[in-house]
């Protein structure tokens, strides 16, 4: 599991009752909800509540996927290596099959490469016409998604059950 032990124990009971219920509709619908795109400012509780979600599935026995975009985009990267453990079209079939996908702050990999971005689009077009349950978290908007990666992604994210994120910075 890709969370850290400081979100282990994160407990949608921590999230006030509004999120909660929009986490529950998305969670039984997904077919309604088509994916659950949690945006914020830095510090507001979005990974908290990622993990949340994560230990929500893990509880219904689920197969879940939770990664950082960063560890995501490594390991799309890494099956270009000539020694590499695994495909890339293995990768992918392990991204778009599992029960659930998690990606946490996207927009913090570092450079993305035309490959990653296509990659990315890929599982999130198989999973978005699947209607798999796929949350991710961003502190970006959907314009600012559209210009970094392409207006596909983001018109996909954008028809997503979107969750606002608010308030100080929780670390601070």
């Amino acid at each position: 599991m890709g969370f850290t032990l400081e979100h282990s124990r994160a407990n949608l009971t921590e999230h006030c009752k509004a999120t909660q219920e929009l986490v529950f509709r998305f969670m039984e619908s997904p077919e309604v909800a088509r994916g659950l795109l949690i945006c914020g400012p830095v510090g507001t509780g979005k990974t908290h509540l990622l993990s949340a979600i994560a230990r929500e599935y893990l509880v219904k026995r689920a197969d879940v996927r939770f990664y950082l975009t960063r560890e995501l985009f490594r390991r799309i990267r890494d099956t270009y290596e000539k020694a590499a453990q695994e495909t890339e079209s293995q990768v992918i079939a392990d991204l778009t099959e599992c029960d659930v996908l998690l990606v946490d702050d996207l927009a913090h990999e570092g450079r993305a490469t035309d490959a990653t971005i296509g990659a990315l689009h890929e599982v999130l077009s198989k999973r978005h016409g699947n209607f798999m349950p796929t949350a991710l978290t961003t502190n970006l908007t959907i314009e600012a998604i559209a210009a970094r990666y392409d207006t596909s992604i983001a018109s996909r994210l954008n028809s997503w059950t979107r969750l606002v994120m608010a308030g100080k910075d929780r670390r601070a």
